[in-house]
């Protein structure tokens, strides 16, 4: 009986199936920036409504 694994690990110059094999996907990805940025406070505008979406008259 024949199982597929059951062979020793290639040599570095055996031909491989796929040439990237080396840019596989890492186990635990690092971000590129954190999760969680700093807060922004928003700028305040003068003619904007209320939280209610009414303007304030005065």
């Amino acid at each position: 009986m024949l199982i597929a694994n059951d062979r020793p690990p290639r040599s570095a110059d055996e031909p491989r199936r796929f040439d990237d094999a080396r840019r596989r996907t890492p186990l635990f990805p690092t971000a590129t920036r954190p999760a969680l940025e700093p807060r922004r406070d928003p700028v305040p505008q003068s003619d904007s409504p209320d939280f209610d979406g009414w303007s304030n008259p005065g």
